[in-house]
């Protein structure tokens, strides 16, 4: 169980994932999946979002403001709000974090 909190927390700091409208040339609703294959994560059109790590889902919600992806996700009782500056061209989607990591992702849906 620690391993997979340690993945979904990494997870969730280099996606933070977190988008409603359309930003920098698409809209983020649908399903993406990470470069490395080790989890998708699915934007709704209603700002709510379902993150798969491994087979561990975690439901939250998210809202776009401008090139900026705000999530906010409980998990294991702890509630995490991110903020994280994101693009979308074509079908690759591209979340850059607080700390300049980048996450990059596939649309499949």
């Amino acid at each position: 169980m620690k391993h997979i909190k340690k993945i979904v927390v990494g997870m969730m700091v280099v996606l933070l994932f977190t988008t409603f409208c359309a930003g920098k040339g698409g809209s983020i609703v649908g399903k993406w999946e990470s470069s490395d294959k080790q989890g998708t994560i699915e934007f709704f059109e209603d700002g709510n979002m379902t993150m798969d790590v491994q087979g561990f889902k975690i439901n939250g919600t998210y809202n776009v403001e401008g090139n900026k992806l705000i999530t906010k996700i409980t998990m294991f009782g702890q509630e995490a709000v991110d903020t994280s500056n994101f693009s979308v061209k074509g079908k690759t989607l591209k979340i850059t974090n607080k700390d300049g990591s980048e996450s990059i992702f596939k649309r499949i849906k």
